[in-house]
């Protein structure tokens, strides 16, 4: 009989051990997965909001092209404008010809930053466009916003040399896509003290004029620059800018 309750006294004791450690483990577990639970949530949390401050930003960033335009040696030549809440970093500039065929779509790497309220100039300037053809201008944001502006470009058809005080005519085609209704008014200007505009009324230099119901006009000019000097003829309406490069020959 004392054997036996010896025995009985220790298994007793081992079952009181097992459980307690069953215990210990069923806490532990509880713990954990509390913890772990908490830790997710958090994570969960903190994404979540990370989340929404991106959406936030990403809808408070705004671009304004300012000025779009061609220039004489048929580069592109932007001007934006940061009308938003958030610094804006530029990351692609994508270039559609709408008048080729089939369209072309290409894109060109951007690194360009724009704190709000500021302004950015000269993008894309030494990306080649044809100065016949319509673009589509499209400027991505690493926040991934995306931002288009329509490129109908001014053409201004004449001669590339001048000669020495003799009036010659240039043609104005502004295309109608830029303002609702026609006439067109633009502004004229050529640098350089040395170039004289005709007309009648008489039309100074710079000016501000208007087309044509055919969204045209010619102006007539005469340049007394130094032989082999270059001039550049601008005509601007509302966001483009035509220019047209113009040597002088001798006399």
């Amino acid at each position: 009989m004392w054997c036996t309750g010896k025995l009985s006294s220790n298994k007793r004791g081992a079952g009181s051990i097992i459980g307690a450690v069953f215990i210990l483990l069923i806490l532990l577990t509880g713990f954990t997965y509390y913890f772990l639970n908490v830790n997710v949530t958090e994570d969960y949390n903190k994404i979540l909001q990370d989340m929404q401050e991106l959406d936030l930003k990403r809808n408070k960033e705004n671009i304004e092209f300012t000025s779009v335009s061609i220039t004489a040696d048929e580069k592109l030549n932007m001007a934006v404008r940061n009308t938003g809440s958030y610094q804006i970093h530029l990351i692609w500039l994508g270039v559609f010809n709408k008048t080729s065929t089939p369209e072309t779509q290409q894109y060109f790497s951007e690194n360009t930053y724009v704190d709000p309220g500021e302004a950015a100039t000269e993008i894309g300037s030494s990306i080649t466009v044809a100065a016949g053809s319509q673009y589509v201008i499209q400027l991505v944001t690493e926040l991934g916003n995306v931002f288009n502006s329509d490129l109908y470009p001014i053409k201004i058809t004449g001669p590339n040399t001048i000669s020495f005080n003799f009036w010659t005519d240039y043609t104005i085609q502004i295309p109608s896509t830029t303002v609702t209704s026609v006439p067109i008014y633009f502004s004229i200007y050529a640098n350089g003290s040395s170039v004289t505009f005709f007309g009648i009324p008489a039309i100074s230099n710079p000016d501000w004029l208007h087309t044509d119901a055919n969204g045209e006009y010619t102006v007539t000019l005469r340049s007394s620059n130094v032989a082999g000097e270059t001039f550049v003829l601008y005509v601007m309406a509302g966001s483009l800018v035509g220019q047209k490069r113009i040597t002088q020959e001798s006399v």
